[in-house]
């Protein structure tokens, strides 16, 4: 994933004028997901809030580079991949920085997605609901939209930005698959199962995925089936099997 730019400025009420001529600054991350942990991490001792994926406000009178130096009980890893650049005020003609665009929604708990390769960004997954198939696809001409939502939460629950660690809980938008949710099944392939009361009830279990696991822990195996390849997805383990990273969209 390529180098992931934010812009950040002040929107707080008692610095008047100020939100609109000062305290603007541009976020350099190593990734996206880099950028949306720093997000998480400091989102309330800062009042974060995005405007957009690549937009956000904050409401604190706080300096937003004590995020950077006065962050003792933040774990180290956050920074690892965090530059912080102010950027110039208004009225001044040089410097201004012009950020790539990234074309992407943000990544929110609860809402629907569908799931593409980045590699191969015309291959998606698909489940071919009420067809008799239960196992994932991975298809170039046809997709199927996801609920992606923390595991612990509410069907009805949203608004929490998706970080590399948190448990996720992944099903269709499929009236046909409702109640269903994606599991490894047998020969480690993807599958549409619908799971006990109990097991949903359970959240962290190990039977939910983290959402780091779209980096590479998932892949693709071929298989003919009456006559016909299908094209699997599967889990694997990226530590000895060279597998895909997917994507949100």
């Amino acid at each position: 994933m390529v180098l992931y730019y934010v812009y950040v400025r002040l929107n707080c009420p008692s610095m008047g004028d100020k939100n609109f001529c000062d305290y603007r600054y541009l976020l350099a991350c190593a990734s996206r997901y880099q950028a949306d942990e720093y997000f998480r991490a400091f989102q309330e001792r800062m009042r974060f809030k995005r405007i957009s994926a690549q937009f956000w406000e904050y409401e604190s009178e706080e300096s937003l580079r004590n995020t950077i130096t006065k962050a003792a009980n933040i774990d180290s890893s956050i920074h690892k991949g965090i530059m912080l650049s102010n950027l110039p005020n208004m009225g001044e003609r040089n410097g201004f920085v012009q950020v790539p665009p990234e074309a992407a929604r943000d990544w929110i708990s609860g809402r629907a997605y569908f799931i593409r390769n980045v590699r191969q960004p015309d291959i998606y997954w698909y489940h071919p609901a009420g067809g008799g198939e239960d196992r994932i696809l991975a298809s170039r001409w046809q997709k199927t939209k996801f609920f992606v939502r923390l595991a612990e939460a509410d069907e009805s629950e949203t608004g929490t930005v998706l970080i590399r660690n948190d448990r996720i809980r992944i099903s269709t938008v499929s009236p046909q698959a409702k109640g269903m949710v994606v599991r490894m099944g047998e020969n480690n392939r993807m599958v549409m199962v619908k799971p006990s009361a109990a097991a949903v009830a359970v959240a962290g279990s190990d039977k939910d995925f983290r959402f780091r696991d779209l980096l590479g822990t998932f892949g693709t195996e071929w298989e003919c089936k009456n006559g016909e390849p299908y094209e699997y997805v599967t889990w694997g383990d990226p530590s000895v099997m060279h597998l895909d990273d997917w994507e949100l969209c």
